[in-house]
C-alpha cells in the first residue's frame, strides 16, 4: 500500500514539475500554456481527494491507534491538507480568470503557483519521511492484511482507472508543451 502511495507521489511530482515549468515560462516570457496548467491543476486537486488521500486517511487512522505519539504529526499533516486545498482553489480561480480574459499581475499567478507547488511537495515529503516510516514500524502484519482487504472492498476501481488514464493523457501532453516552453525561454531542447 505504501508503494502504491509512493508511486502516486512520483506521478504527482511529475505534474507539479510541469506546472512549475509553465510558471517559469509565464515569468520569463510572459505567457504559458494556461489550459495545460488548468488541466494539470484539475488533476492535482481531484485525483488525490478522490482516491489517494482516502487511502492515506485509512492508514493514518490506524497509525493513531497503534502509535498515539504520532498524533501531532498526523494532525499537522491534516492542517497541511487544509492549506493545500486553499492554495489549490486560489490557483484554480486565477487560472480560470486568465483563461477567461481577466488580467492579473503575473506575480500574483507566480506567487499562488509557487505556494501551491511548495506546499504540495512539503506534504508529500512529510508523509514519506515521517508518517510512512511510522506506519512501517507501528502496523502489524495483521493490520496490513486487514487494511488491504478493506481497501480492496471500498476502492472504486473505475475511479482509479479513470485517474490512471487521465494521468497518461496529461503525461503525453506535458512533454511536448514543456519542451516548446523551454525552447521559447532559450533553454534548448529538454
Amino acid at each position: 500500500m505504501l508503494e502504491e502511495l509512493r508511486r502516486d507521489h512520483g506521478k504527482l511530482r511529475t505534474l507539479l514539475s510541469a506546472l512549475e515549468t509553465q510558471l517559469v515560462a509565464a515569468q520569463r516570457v510572459g505567457h504559458a500554456d494556461y489550459p495545460l496548467m488548468e488541466r494539470v491543476l484539475n488533476f492535482l486537486t481531484t485525483f488525490p481527494d478522490g482516491y489517494h488521500h482516502r487511502l492515506e486517511a485509512m492508514l493514518f487512522d490506524r497509525l493513531r491507534i497503534r502509535m498515539p505519539a504520532a498524533e501531532p504529526a498526523v494532525r499537522a499533516l491534516a492542517q497541511e491538507f487544509t492549506e493545500l486545498h486553499r492554495d489549490g482553489r486560489r490557483l484554480a480561480a486565477l487560472l480560470d480568470d486568465i483563461i477567461n480574459g481577466q488580467i492579473h499581475r503575473r506575480s500574483t499567478l507566480i506567487e499562488a503557483g509557487t505556494s501551491y507547488i511548495s506546499r504540495f511537495r512539503l506534504q508529500m515529503d512529510l508523509e514519506e519521511l515521517h508518517i510512512f516510516r511510522h506506519l512501517e514500524k507501528a502496523l502489524t502484519t495483521a493490520d496490513w492484511q486487514t487494511l488491504r482487504r478493506f481497501h480492496e472492498r471500498v476502492t472504486d476501481h473505475g475511479t482509479r482507472r479513470r485517474a490512471e488514464e487521465a494521468y497518461a493523457d496529461l503525461d503525453r501532453m506535458i512533454w511536448p508543451n514543456t519542451n516548446r516552453e523551454l525552447e521559447t525561454m532559450g533553454m534548448g531542447n529538454a
